[in-house]
């Protein structure tokens, strides 16, 4: 009995030990509330180009935050900075929960979610979505969970979100070309895997047609592609252009798309010109071809046009373009 006895005692031992690792053995992390503490309503939050992948989330200055990283090494209270608030589920006070800001992040880049309750419940690291495609600082004691949202620029969810972020530089309205109505479409024309938003106005819904594009780089940003060489431009979103656009590669495997210009709709029928529309670094051309070479493709691709700017639509459009959806 006594043998026993001391083995139990080991085993809280050693449960305290482990609880010491989660709250910093010998520097106890502090979980008293402030005296104003935030109320830190929990939400949910879509990701814009998966509406499947939605994520608790909870918002601190303006900013949303949501699940990136748990625990990984030792935590001290050294390691953590003021205690903000306590988190509200479904309208419920959760009685055991902190928010915590993190010391060396004066940004305010990530927030710790902690239990005081140590053992039951590790602590989840939440980062603000406005980081998504930026190099910030990630502490050594947060481990990257390896959510897909988070992956780098080089993942569509990162380029979808930087997309929304950027509507107001590619919408591209003009309050003195009323007549002029903007479509959009999300694409990768250049085949380089950094998705851009094709931007079409036609005029007065007729034949004539200015396209630009804009497209997600590695650094985060977007950039437009300069359409200056073009005397022209294919009517995209004219007549049979909600059907696939068909297309060639060319021996460096460069996308070539087969697409046309309606240069004349009279009472006698459309006047086509047909083009190659191709992109080289980039920038957009557009160069005359014949009808039979218009007609001979290899592959083709769908475009998932819009008008009315949510993030649904976008995803919508990505999915058209990109998963043939």
């Amino acid at each position: 009995m006594i043998k026993i006895f001391k083995k139990k005692q080991l085993s809280i031992i050693t449960a305290l030990c482990i609880a010491g690792v989660l709250t910093g053995c010998g520097n106890k992390i502090d979980y008293s509330l402030p005296a104003d503490p935030i109320a830190f309503n929990t939400d949910t939050y879509v990701s814009p180009s998966d509406s499947e992948d939605t994520f608790r989330s909870i918002e601190y200055n303006g900013r949303i935050y949501i699940p990136f990283g748990t625990q990984k090494g030792n935590i001290t209270a050294d390691d953590l900075g003021e205690c903000l608030g306590y988190v509200v589920q479904d309208g419920e006070k959760q009685e055991d929960s902190r928010i915590f800001l993190l010391a060396g992040d004066p940004d305010a880049n990530i927030l710790g979610e902690f239990s005081t309750q140590t053992l039951m419940n590790p602590p989840m690291f939440l980062r603000a979505i406005d980081t998504l495609g930026e190099d910030i600082t990630i502490p050594s004691f947060v481990e990257d969970l390896g959510y897909n949202y988070w992956k780098g620029t080089d993942d569509p969810n990162a380029q979808m979100m930087l997309i929304n972020e950027n509507i107001n530089k590619w919408m591209n309205y003009d309050p003195n070309l009323s007549d002029w109505y903007n479509t959009y479409a999300v694409t990768d024309f250049d085949d380089d895997g950094y998705l851009e938003i094709c931007v079409c106005k036609t005029y007065n819904n007729g034949p004539s047609s200015i396209i630009s594009i804009y497209e997600v780089t590695e650094k985060g940003i977007m950039t437009e592609f300069d359409t200056g060489l073009m005397d022209d431009y294919p009517d995209l979103v004219i007549d049979h252009y909600t059907e696939p656009i068909g297309f060639v590669r060319d021996d460096e495997g460069n996308c070539i798309y087969h697409v046309c210009n309606i240069v004349d709709n009279g009472i006698e029928g459309a006047e086509h010109r047909y083009g190659a529309m191709y992109f080289e670094n980039n920038t957009m051309h557009f160069d005359e071809i014949t009808e039979e070479e218009y007609n001979d493709n290899e592959e083709e691709v769908t475009l998932g046009w819009f008008t009315d700017i949510t993030s649904e639509n976008i995803s919508d459009s990505y999915n058209v373009f990109v998963k043939g959806a």
